[in-house]
């Protein structure tokens, strides 16, 4: 079944702090989503603090800072960042996910601390 937008809605109402009900699916999608950026705007954000990397603001960022890892031989880093935009792509644009969101979402948040962990 394809995936009712309004819950991103019901989702986004209740954590605004609503007394609403939303379906699991839109909490998962929205959590690998977070996940990414977490680890997105933290990998950022170091590169630009530590490696030179200049951000230019536009979307073109995600890529090259994916190719700006790979680069600099730090190919966990850049391979993480790859999978979760993708898995991100999938929950935030697709009617229909094929993951397993249930193990995708632990494996996500897995991931972006281990970026986290790798840039500290």
């Amino acid at each position: 079944m394809a995936f009712d937008w309004n819950e991103y809605l019901n989702l986004a109402a209740f954590l605004k702090g609503d007394k609403v009900n939303y379906l699991p699916e839109a909490g998962i999608r929205s959590a690998i989503s977070r996940a990414y950026y977490a680890a997105y705007c933290h990998a950022r954000n170091f590169a630009v603090a530590k490696q030179s990397f200049v951000a230019s603001g536009k979307a073109d960022d995600h890529d090259l800072l994916i190719k700006h890892y790979a680069g600099r031989g730090m190919a966990t880093v850049a391979n993480a960042l790859d999978g979760l935009r993708r898995w991100r792509n999938q929950c935030d644009y697709d009617n229909r996910v094929t993951l397993n969101l249930d193990s995708t979402v632990q494996f996500a948040i897995l991931q972006s601390r281990k970026i986290f962990a790798d840039l500290t």
